[in-house]
């Protein structure tokens, strides 16, 4: 277990640092949340406290190792704007990638399960946190300096001024990247909802839960052939943030919402009511892969907390966010959306992974988040719409 959370914390390092290179560094704004310099800061002298000017120079840097990779950390002895502008947007970047780090690092304590993987987890997120302090103290000085730089327009790269907040990284000149960048915050709900469910899961563990079902839980088999909907939830669910997040940043945002108040809501559900299901059949009918493979799955995936059900949240959200977008708007998709939701969620009940009663439960939930993220602002629109004409009216 402790080879594999080392492989497990070499995996995550590796992908960050290959996305922190994709990713366009247009997304991050330094002048909006996360990044944007806080008033406790003092301009970075709150880590001067920390001794930062002592060790910041002897960390590790990549940009040391993959010098044709990593842009470099010093100032050029020529300085222009959009070098500046670009150094900054590299410590947004950085301070994301190793935030994130800390987080997923936690996913040792799942592998590990046990004191090593907690030690591990803590460590590994200790060992993140002095570069997160770097970023933040670098970054009000680089400001600075580029607020200095417009000042003196002759000093700028071709004698041309540039705006440090009209460059590349702004809403001005790139309002797509602009939408996307705002869409960050929203993912960072994922590792915060992870660490919930966990401590659910894992740490405060009751002695006792409720079992939930109903009668016609009896009446519906076990078909592992359901398998494949079921797993194909995670796709579902990723790939259309995947795509909203590109692609429509407003329907993205919108989809969030809608999950940060059904799976939080939940989760609040699971602390004030524990549940359980004891559907499971203890053996199968037929001996095959799919069989097989479920009952490992058995094993990873605990029956605790499954009223309501996540999986049917999930898939709403998606079938949702798909119906009030651009792009899947025509009947064919709304149709293939709608039967794949449908399908996703009678799942559960057929592989015995939830009770009826969880997928009903599930429904008030969903037209709570269906409330607050989308009729009420389409009733907004509308009212203002009617004020548009209402006074339009009146001017002529």
């Amino acid at each position: 277990m402790l080879l594999t959370c080392v492989l497990y914390l070499t995996g995550i390092g590796i992908v960050s640092f290959v996305a922190g290179r994709l990713l366009p560094k247009t997304w991050f704004l330094y002048d909006r949340f996360p990044f944007r310099p806080l008033a406790a800061e003092r301009g970075g002298k709150l880590y001067l406290r920390l001794g930062v000017r002592r060790w910041k120079d002897t960390m590790p840097d990549m940009s040391r190792v993959f010098p044709g990779i990593m842009p470099s950390k010093k100032l050029p002895s020529r300085l222009n704007a959009p070098v500046l502008v670009r150094m900054v947007q590299e410590t947004c970047v950085a301070e994301l990638t190793h935030a994130m780090l800390c987080v997923l690092g936690f996913g040792c304590v799942f592998i590990g399960k046990g004191a090593h993987g907690w030690a591990l987890a803590f460590l590994f997120a200790v060992g993140n946190l002095p570069y997160i302090v770097i970023q933040r103290y670098n970054r009000p000085k680089l400001l600075r300096i580029l607020e200095k730089l417009e000042a003196k327009p002759h000093s700028l790269h071709f004698g041309q001024e540039v705006n440090p907040m009209s460059c590349s990284c702004t809403r001005q000149n790139h309002p797509r990247w602009q939408g996307m960048a705002g869409c960050l915050p929203y993912l960072l709900y994922w590792p915060v909802f992870g660490v919930l469910f966990f401590c659910v899961e894992r740490v405060w563990m009751r002695d006792s839960y409720y079992p939930v079902s109903c009668p016609l839980d009896a009446l519906i088999p076990f078909c592992e052939y359901f398998i494949f909907p079921y797993l194909f939830w995670f796709v579902f669910l990723a790939g259309m943030q995947v795509y909203a997040l590109f692609r429509e940043p407003d329907a993205f945002k919108k989809m969030m919402r809608f999950i940060m108040i059904t799976y939080t809501a939940a989760i609040i559900i699971y602390l004030v009511f524990p549940n359980c299901q004891q559907l499971r059949p203890v053996a199968f009918a037929r001996d095959n892969i799919l069989t097989r493979f479920i009952s490992a799955f058995y094993q990873f995936d605990t029956n605790t907390n499954v009223c309501p059900s996540l999986h049917v949240a999930g898939s709403v959200a998606v079938f949702l966010c798909a119906w009030h977008s651009k792009r899947f708007s025509s009947p064919g998709w709304r149709v293939a959306f709608t039967l794949t939701t449908i399908l996703i969620s009678v799942s559960t009940v057929f592989l015995k992974q939830h009770s009826v009663v969880d997928v009903l439960a599930a429904m008030p939930l969903c037209l709570v988040g269906y409330w607050a993220v989308y009729s009420r602002q389409k009733r907004k629109e509308a009212q203002k719409k009617r004020l548009c004409a209402m006074s339009s009216r009146q001017g002529v």
